[in-house]
């Protein structure tokens, strides 16, 4: 199932294929993203006529993420370099135009916690730090296969970002109990995969290394905040966020034989497979003004 030569069928980048995603290359795209923020946040506070910090707070709270379908596929098919798990043939067992898994990453629990403040406009500031600490991917390969059994694949992954956000409140806290909002955000994301292990029956069991990668994270929400008391408010919110890219190991495999008498197969290093990660859910959190 390795593909060390490259088909030439197809010649250019399909879906994912051949992006780079280096960490130098997201953090690139994170200053240019913070540029546009920092311009954007610039010209609203020259469109005021005061913006002073009013109050600060910290908010703590926790999510419930749905994240979306996505598939895996080699980082660049078209790399000599390493040994590649799907090539850019197109030797498939459902039709599709070249070799991916395919599936989700299923419901993931969100931990957060964020420090703001708020100006005495409708603008607040936050840095938000997310921990989703345990989510799997489940999805089947297509590659030809000599059995009606599903070559499943799996993988768990956790990852942690911070992000800078702002909010644009449609009511003046302090003055009304219930306070629409709206934010969006951006900043950087530390993924950690585990070993993936895809399955072959009835023959074997292909096993690629874990990894650990960075990349540029955004985000919008919305939602209502309800104040409980003078300092304490409970906001309720949903919100979809795009988690950048996640990216296998590059290193050395095995493949594991069901056939006892079979001794395992080390793999040459393989090139990274990667796939996106975004996803939407709900948020409840309590903030304390102090």
């Amino acid at each position: 199932m390795i593909s060390v030569k490259n088909s030439t069928k197809y010649p250019f980048c399909i879906s994912l294929h051949c992006r780079n995603t280096k960490f130098s290359d997201a953090k690139k795209i994170v200053s240019r993203l913070g540029v546009f923020l920092t311009t954007l946040v610039s010209f609203w506070v020259a469109s005021t006529d005061s913006l002073i910090a009013e109050g600060h707070y910290y908010r703590a709270g926790i999510g419930l993420e749905r994240l979306s379908k996505t598939e895996f596929t080699d980082v660049n098919c078209r790399d000599n370099n390493f040994a590649q798990l799907y090539g850019c043939g197109s030797s498939t067992n459902d039709g599709h135009p070249y070799r991916r898994s395919y599936g989700d990453f299923g419901t993931t629990n969100v931990l957060e916690f964020g420090l703001g403040f708020e100006t005495d406009t409708s603008l607040r500031y936050e840095f938000l730090l997310e921990y989703r600490p345990s989510y799997t991917f489940k999805g089947e390969a297509n590659f030809e296969r000599t059995s009606l059994e599903k070559q499943t694949v799996t993988a768990n992954l956790s990852s942690i970002s911070g992000t800078l956000a702002f909010f644009i409140d449609f009511n003046r806290p302090g003055k009304n109990r219930f306070v629409p909002y709206i934010g969006a955000g951006i900043g950087l994301v530390r993924h950690k995969i585990g070993t993936t292990t895809l399955n072959f029956p009835p023959s074997h069991d292909t096993f690629m290394p874990g990894n650990k990668n960075s990349d540029q994270i955004w985000m919008i929400t919305s939602g209502i905040g309800i104040a409980l008391n003078e300092q304490m408010i409970l906001d309720l919110g949903w919100r979809y966020t795009d988690l950048g890219i996640i990216e296998t190991g590059t290193g050395g495999g095995n493949i594991v034989w069901r056939d006892e008498n079979r001794e395992d197969t080390p793999l040459p290093t393989l090139a990274p497979a990667h796939a996106k990660i975004r996803g939407h859910g709900i948020r409840i959190s309590l903030r304390h003004m102090f």
